[in-house]
């Protein structure tokens, strides 16, 4: 091949690259919106392609504002396509890696988040307590294998744990810290200080359900109102510890749309 054709070819390429950098995502998402499904709506798209934000994004029944995303195109070279998102809101957010291999799987990486207890249990729970406190979570990476939980490294810490009824009275401090082993993922919990000592361990199985098993005693004998919150669970033994079992089935699919029961 001559050298001018080679240079040619080279250029096209890159007048290519360099136009997809540059085509605007509002235009983009509303073409794709139209010719097939997507898992997600966003509306104030601005920004590019590769390099956009979102003023709201519906994932599914959760909302999400002040989205942004960078794709990280030099993944493709590992056979992964990536994304970078976050989200901030008064200076607090989240942010992560995410994407799909090759081999179907969904991951997640560097996930680091900071935000109201309040808000989570909005996105995600459907009977609302009125949690308070805050949530920081700093997890290294999450992988979805099928509809199930395959892979989860990390900590997450709910500081200042409690009711917005009673937010001057917290509970404590409590973390679970993720590992991953032949049993499947495994979530230790524990209190890092405070009136209420908990201990538990949370089995997430291959097989797709959970096991949970734990106790929560009173440090401080003159917090009744935990003491009562606590009979929600069982009745107390004979050193006011309480006992906890519980075990189900995890549906990702409520929480991640594009996840298929099977």
């Amino acid at each position: 091949m001559k050298a001018s054709v080679r240079y040619i070819i080279l250029i096209l390429i890159l007048y290519t690259v360099f136009m997809l950098v540059l085509l605007p995502a509002d235009r983009v998402y509303a073409v794709l919106k139209e010719r097939i499904p997507l898992p997600v709506s966003l509306y104030q798209v601005d920004g590019s392609v590769w390099d956009g934000t979102a003023a709201v994004a519906i994932v599914g029944t959760q909302r999400f504002e002040s989205i942004g995303w960078r794709f990280r195109p030099l993944s493709l070279l590992l056979g992964r396509l990536e994304v970078a998102l976050d989200f901030d809101r008064n200076g607090r957010g989240l942010s992560v890696v995410a994407g799909r291999s090759v081999t179907g799987d969904y991951f997640m990486r560097d996930l680091n988040a900071d935000l109201p207890a309040a808000e989570l249990e909005s996105l995600y729970t459907p009977v609302k307590l009125g949690l308070s406190g805050d949530v920081i979570a700093d997890i290294g990476r999450i992988v979805v294998d099928g509809n199930h939980l395959a892979t989860i490294k990390g900590t997450i810490l709910w500081k200042n744990a409690g009711l917005t009824m009673s937010s001057g009275n917290p509970v404590g401090n409590f973390e679970i810290e993720f590992e991953t082993t032949n049993e499947g993922v495994k979530g230790l919990v524990k209190d890092t200080g405070g009136p209420l000592q908990v201990d538990g361990l949370l089995l997430l199985k291959p097989d797709g359900t959970y096991q949970f098993t734990g106790s929560f005693n009173l440090r401080d004998a003159g917090r009744n109102d935990i003491r009562q919150a606590l009979r929600i669970f069982g009745n107390p033994d004979a050193t006011g510890k309480v006992t906890v079992s519980q075990s189900g089935n995890i549906q990702l699919e409520k929480y991640i749309p594009f996840i298929k029961h099977s």
